[in-house]
């Protein structure tokens, strides 16, 4: 019988050597012994031993048999208790067991002690001892290799392991790349955002927090995409972007009332504004929604005049709600001027519910200016009640932003936006009166014009803590309007 014998350490070639198996013998009847070894001479490289002990010091001087062959009842040792102790030697050698006995405790003492790999019982007969010795050869055989193969493929999970944890590392390193990148966009668009709420002081509610909040229904509605519902809402957070600098007068007139000069410099918003988006990475799209968002299918729109073919569907969204807003919320300019501080003006209820129904007859008279799904979905989101009439909460703590905004001390969000109670109205009160669970039913701006709480926001410690530091120092109302359970 052949044998393939694999490379070693020291011989690290892969070519493969053919030579004789070894074969070891053990039996205490030497005729059968002396018959046993002619009969597999010729076939394999055997060594014989006629007791236990002779063939353990065969072992024990570094005679390395593939099979061994061994009688079970022998006087000393037996057959069993030789092939128990070979294990030590030779472990992955293959045993049988030979014997004139069926005695039951014997073969389960042989094959729990000894781990034999058959059991053949004296008288035998050739042709089956030989093919037994020949398939216990190749188990072997199978065997060393399944072992080779094993640790081939350990080898290999090694490697790809290695492979895996370095795309681990890099996979990690790209989120936290991606986070840093995201948090930057993010602080990026809370500037530009404020400084559009802080120029924002012709409106009764924050004009672009409350497009962003309708035009996120109005996406929700037309069941977009999270990624495209996410371009809308940060569009219409920063669709006024090119408003800022231009003139007080500009700003507070009805666009439709402003002179021809005024009309020129009111319409350069939407590209300046684009403009500046452009520039900044990761809000391409936001500015290709921008600059298209005072664009009216008719094709009386500007700056192009672009047909209902050419205009995006999420600039579309920003229109139709930055309409809505304006129509409803919008403080008239001779108001406006009244007013000794514009950002303390609320609307009151019967108006704005006046100004809700004019609205709804102005967006059926420009009903062609929006494509037919978008004009459909929003008149449906006013029917059913659903488009908001006033924000509670600030737009970018809600989803669907891939954003989240954080407390730099505390790791929490710096307001607790809320749904409006169904049966809230707003009081105005002096600051002495606000305490810790209340909700404030304004932007809270500084006298400077700078946002320190979104309309929505639940007072907590903390929150009024810094509360009164402004307030101490004179920096905001001394009123403040807060909703109040009836």
């Amino acid at each position: 019988m052949l044998k393939i014998q694999q490379p070693t350490e020291q011989q690290p070639s892969k070519k493969e050597t053919l030579v004789l198996g070894n074969l070891l013998i053990v039996d205490d009847e030497i005729m059968l012994l002396k018959l046993l070894e002619r009969m597999f001479v010729d076939m394999y490289n055997v060594r014989i031993a006629s007791s236990g002990e002779e063939a353990l010091q065969l072992l024990e001087q570094g005679f390395v048999p593939e099979v061994i062959l061994a009688d079970q009842r022998m006087p000393g040792m037996s057959g069993a208790e030789f092939l128990a102790k070979s294990r030590n030697l030779v472990p992955d050698a293959v045993r049988v067991i030979l014997t004139g006995y069926t005695d039951v405790n014997d073969i389960i003492s042989s094959i729990n002690d000894g781990n034999v790999y058959k059991f053949l019982t004296k008288p035998w007969k050739n042709p089956e001892l030989l093919q037994t010795v020949r398939n216990c050869f190749d188990y072997y055989n199978l065997s060393t290799q399944n072992v080779w193969l094993l640790e081939e493929v350990r080898l290999q999970n090694r490697n790809l392991q290695e492979l895996n944890d370095k795309l681990a590392r890099r996979n990690s390193e790209l989120r936290e790349l991606n986070e840093q990148i995201a948090s930057n966009l993010l602080q990026t668009i809370k500037t530009l955002s404020s400084l559009i709420s802080a120029g924002e002081m012709h409106y009764y509610t924050n004009h672009a927090q409350m497009v962003a909040t309708i035009a996120r229904a109005l996406a929700k509605e037309l069941a977009l995409g999270e990624e495209t519902t996410s371009s809308i809402v940060v569009a219409a957070l920063l669709h006024d972007i090119g408003k800022l600098g231009l003139p007080e007068r500009v700003l507070i007139a009805d666009p439709d009332s402003l002179s021809p000069a005024d009309q020129t410099l009111y319409r350069s918003h939407v590209e300046k504004g684009s403009q500046l988006l452009q520039s900044v990475s990761g809000l391409e799209r936001v500015a290709s929604i921008v600059v298209q968002h005072h664009e009216a299918c008719n094709g009386s729109g500007f700056p192009l005049g672009l047909d209902e073919g050419s205009i995006m569907r999420e600039a579309q969204i920003v229109a139709i709600a930055d309409l809505y807003h304006n129509l409803v919320y919008r403080i008239p300019e001779d108001v406006y001027r009244a007013a000794h501080q514009p950002r303390s003006l609320v609307q009151p209820q019967a108006l704005t519910a006046h100004r809700q129904a004019e609205a709804r007859k102005v967006l059926y008279k420009k009903a062609r200016h929006f494509r037919l799904d978008v004009f459909e979905a929003f008149m449906q989101l006013i029917k059913d009640g659903t488009c908001p009439p006033v924000q509670i909460g600030a737009i970018l703590n809600d989803p669907p932003l891939p954003f989240e905004m954080a407390d730099s001390e505390t790791g929490q969000s710096p307001t607790s936006p809320i749904p409006a109670p169904a049966n809230a109205e707003m009081v105005s009160i002096p600051f002495s009166q606000v305490a810790v669970g209340m909700i404030t039913a304004q932007d809270v701006y500084t006298v400077d014009g700078t946002l320190v709480l979104p309309m929505g926001t639940v007072v907590d410690y903390h929150i009024f803590q810094r509360m009164r530091e402004f307030y101490e120092n004179r920096s905001i109302p001394l009123r403040l309007l807060f909703f109040k359970i009836r």
